[in-house]
């Protein structure tokens, strides 16, 4: 065990004994028949992994980062869990997200409150990390940003893996969220600093939400992957992704996520052979043809190029420089890259619609959630 392994642990050993709970209890609250598994755990002779972490903070209502601060781990009153925008108050980037904004978040949570009850009667939950990648509690606590940087790779590929993605491009992002990883996603106005934001409900009910606001809307399939990244990693902490962001460890964690799960570096080496493209001599077409095949901005496909030492820094700024007129000439079309964003409503009535049809639940359940008469739920049948 080490030094880092043995903080987390005594941190949860305090969590517990703050909250008044017995081992036996908690090894309950987890699913473990074995009554000694926490005396074994906190003793060190039960090997610690991310399931088990974040399985003991739900219990304890716990941040698994508050776990690797060097504060003292506070422990909310027992029963409690912040909402959602009572949670993004927390981040201290949430004066990004203007009034005007959260009323509108407010007005569909209870929306989302109904899909996760949906799910929940359909046997559904969102994927989580555990479901597909398994490693030591080092994981969240990269101690540099090349270890961060691998890491993230590390779990996107194993991610691909597990949706049987292979090394295609994705065809579309959204579609894939909500029904491969089952995370309801939409699209609101969040103002012109703030492109996503991703967070839980009271009831633990995850969200994503990218930002319609913005004059170009390039950037909108980054920051979805980028949001993605944060529910595997830190699943319990909201996220407020800004203009204002900086690139610490957490950031270079789910950025690369996102980048090698947008855009596999098996596949862009494949691709650049099979199209012979020389590095050095790269030209905006060339990266155009890039943008177009893995359905990325010209921004973030340069950027992958020059974070994975592939283009040396003359060649990004040379590149950097460019018109929206002259990519467009070369072919450039990253308005057709994402489908429209669909709404939280109409998520809810494709759970429901399934629901009915593989008899999950009747129509009286069905006109309840969706608050209209049985006969209007048959007619969406």
């Amino acid at each position: 065990m080490n030094i880092q392994e043995k903080i987390i642990i005594e941190r949860l050993k305090k969590a517990r004994a703050d909250r008044n709970l017995s081992g036996d209890e908690v090894a309950k609250k987890i699913g473990k028949s074995d009554n000694s598994f926490i005396s074994r755990l906190e003793n060190g002779k039960q090997k610690l992994n991310i399931e088990i972490i974040n399985d003991l903070c739900r219990v304890y209502e716990l941040n698994p980062r508050a776990l690797l601060t060097s504060s003292t781990v506070s422990i909310p009153s027992a029963g409690t869990r912040r909402g959602f925008l009572d949670n993004l108050e927390y981040r201290s980037d949430s004066g990004e997200i203007s009034e005007v904004v959260k009323k509108e978040i407010k007005t569909i949570l209870p929306v989302l409150r109904k899909i996760g009850k949906v799910m929940k009667r359909l046997g559904e939950s969102p994927l989580t990390l555990s479901d597909f990648f398994c490693q030591t509690a080092e994981l969240l606590n990269p101690s540099s940003l090349q270890e961060a940087q691998r890491l993230g790779k590390k779990v996107a590929i194993e991610l691909r893996k597990h949706l049987n993605l292979g090394h295609a491009p994705i065809a579309d992002i959204q579609n894939l969220i909500w029904h491969s990883i089952r995370i309801p996603i939409c699209s609101l106005e969040l103002g012109e600093k703030c492109w996503g934001i991703y967070n839980k409900d009271a009831i633990g009910n995850p969200l994503i939400i990218y930002s319609s606001s913005h004059n170009t809307k390039q950037r909108n399939i980054f920051t979805i992957a980028h949001e993605l990244g944060h529910h595997f990693f830190f699943p319990e902490e909201p996220s407020i992704d800004t203009d204002n962001s900086n690139e610490d460890l957490k950031e270079k964690l789910e950025n690369s996520f996102a980048q090698e799960l947008l855009v596999p570096m098996d596949s862009l080496f494949q691709y650049i052979q099979e199209e012979g493209f020389f590095l050095v001599e790269l030209q905006q077409k060339h990266l155009v043809a890039l943008c177009q095949y893995f359905k990325v901005s010209y921004s973030m496909m340069l950027f992958v190029l020059y974070d994975n030492h592939l283009i040396k820094k003359e060649k990004y700024h040379e590149l950097k420089k460019h018109d929206a007129v002259s990519l467009k000439l070369l072919g450039y079309t990253p308005e057709k890259y994402m489908a429209d964003s669909v709404s939280l409503n109409l998520l809810l009535q494709s759970l429901i619609t399934r629901g009915v049809r593989t008899e999950k639940f009747n129509y009286l359940f069905a006109s309840e959630i969706l608050e209209i008469t049985q006969q209007e739920v048959k007619n969406l049948m």
